[in-house]
């Protein structure tokens, strides 16, 4: 089997590194800082104990 993607290398954006357990706060201000340049904003929320990760971008792809 060939795990060797058929696009090619991507070339990496940003990397950040992060303790177990991961605290998503860190890795959400960690992305914003990342892709604020790009456009993309990230949003972290908690509702009835469930975690929701919003994606904010200029262009929304249709739903």
């Amino acid at each position: 089997m060939d795990l060797k993607p058929a696009h090619g290398s991507l070339p990496i954006l940003d990397e950040g590194e992060f303790s177990e357990p991961v605290q998503l706060h860190r890795v959400v201000t960690f992305l914003n800082r990342a892709f604020k340049r790009r456009g993309y904003v990230f949003g972290l929320r908690t509702k009835d104990g469930t975690v929701h990760l919003t994606v904010y971008g200029p262009t929304a792809p249709p739903r």
